[in-house]
């Protein structure tokens, strides 16, 4: 690890959480498969008082798009699929109460009709709570289909 640069990264982000600019901040860097700096400040959420460490999960929601985004695009470009492709030749089991036309171009362009749950400040804190939320999020997505008559 590189002291000098451990050392002003904490000082940056204990300053971020000390000020109120930030209110926990965790951040790691490799370089050349060597961890060069990990620095960490703050609390796990807004109404305790429990510390954050190197190994705090923080949800990132939105920040992983870019990863399947970028992997389906180079997909496309390759000709190895299409934005046609419906998304149940790929997951069968989405394929039910109205998704069955479903494209990838729906997942790109973020209207596949999935409802995220919301979650307040600090709930999520483990897998089990966030396995738990996904399942709440799925069920209110299907009882919001119309049924077909």
């Amino acid at each position: 690890m590189d002291m000098k640069l451990q050392t002003e990264a904490q000082r940056i982000v204990d300053h971020a959480v000390a000020s109120g600019a930030e209110h926990s901040v965790q951040f790691c860097a490799y370089r050349d498969g060597e961890c060069i700096i990990d620095v960490f400040a703050g609390k796990k959420d807004f109404t305790h008082d429990a510390l954050i460490d190197n190994h705090t999960l923080f949800p990132v929601y939105s920040t992983s798009k870019t990863v399947p985004a970028t992997a389906l695009n180079r997909l496309i470009a390759q000709g190895k699929i299409t934005v046609e492709t419906p998304v149940r030749e790929y997951w069968k089991e989405f394929a039910v109460n109205g998704k069955e036309n479903t494209l990838l171009l729906h997942f790109l362009n973020h209207d596949a009709r999935i409802v995220i749950a919301q979650v307040s400040e600090g709930v999520v804190l483990g897998r089990t709570i966030l396995g738990r939320l996904l399942a709440e999020s799925i069920n209110r997505f299907l009882l919001s289909i119309p049924k077909e008559s």
